[in-house]
């Protein structure tokens, strides 16, 4: 009998899961039904329109100028990110250092050494390491976007070597040797700021010179700043993957429009796939163990 009852109970919370289920699902079916008709009907009369001689033209003169454009201004690009993005992290940096040293007690300062460091870390206040832990953020920031922005305009700056050494050699060196510089730059930076970081927080190990610096980094962290950690580059594959999404289609579109071939929408696949291949697998090794080969 009472097994019974126990079946009756599984029955009636299935049923009730189900129909919640087909709610939420019927619910959130109203929005993406009209969103994915409209996205048909505008990929349909952009695909119809790209077919025609007038459209071909102008995507062709569009896709001339762009480059022409990018040609001109990739050198100047290399030179501006990297001393704008250099000078703005080594401001961050000697600020959020001078907050730290300003912060320090004043026989603490007067000592030196092992013993200066040791008292710094015990009269640093919570307040304070805020303030130098969001600075020293704003810095990375800095410094890592600059970077990525200016391996852009050097890789398109490259592509137009042979052009560059006919017709601008000087230009093309000076920018090539601001990247090479601006490139070890980053590096030094990205350090010192790792440094500061570890002055702070003795526990936190880790070189950006060690080619295992981020697994090192991460098992100095305490449950808070892993969950920190974790819940962001969650936010930036979801992020990455919507981006991605987005950038296939107007790849997929240029095609049509700029002849650029297949290559950037293989490229942008392999990446999209590779992402999605790397956090799944290790979603089923954190959730199952070992993944069987």
């Amino acid at each position: 009998m009472n097994d019974e009852r126990k079946n009756v109970r599984i029955i009636e919370q299935t049923g009730n899961q189900d129909e919640a289920i087909k709610k939420e699902n019927r619910k959130a079916l109203k929005v993406y039904i009209p969103i994915l008709i409209v996205s048909a009907i505008v990929g349909g009369i952009i695909g119809f329109f790209s077919a025609t001689n007038g459209i071909q033209n102008f995507g062709e003169a569009c896709s001339q100028t762009m480059s022409h454009l990018l040609y001109l201004l990739s050198p100047y690009g290399v030179i501006v990110t990297e001393a704008a993005a250099v000078l703005a992290g080594i401001y961050y940096y000697l600020t959020s250092k001078k907050e730290l040293e300003h912060c320090a007690p004043k026989d603490a300062k007067a000592a030196a050494g092992e013993e200066m460091e040791k008292e710094l870390n015990e009269e640093m206040d919570e307040e304070t390491c805020d303030r130098v832990d969001l600075l020293l953020s704003k810095s990375m920031i800095v410094v890592g976007c600059g970077l990525i922005i200016s391996f852009l305009f050097f890789g398109i700056n490259f592509a137009f070597i042979e052009r560059n050494v006919e017709e601008r050699w000087m230009l093309f060196t000076i920018s090539t040797a601001i990247f090479v510089l601006g490139s070890f730059g980053y590096l030094r930076l990205n350090q010192l700021q790792i440094d500061l970081t570890k002055r702070m927080n003795p526990k936190m190990k880790g070189s950006v010179y060690d080619f295992k610096f981020h697994e090192k980094w991460e098992e100095s962290c305490d449950e808070a700043e892993k969950m920190t950690i974790y819940k962001a580059a969650y936010k930036a594959f979801r992020t990455a993957n919507s981006l991605c999404s987005m950038i296939w289609v107007v790849l997929a579109v240029g095609s049509f429009l700029f002849h650029f071939g297949p290559l950037p929408v293989v490229l942008l696949s392999v990446i999209w796939l590779t992402m999605n291949v790397a956090y799944y697998r290790e979603s089923m090794r954190l959730e199952h163990g070992k993944i069987n080969e």
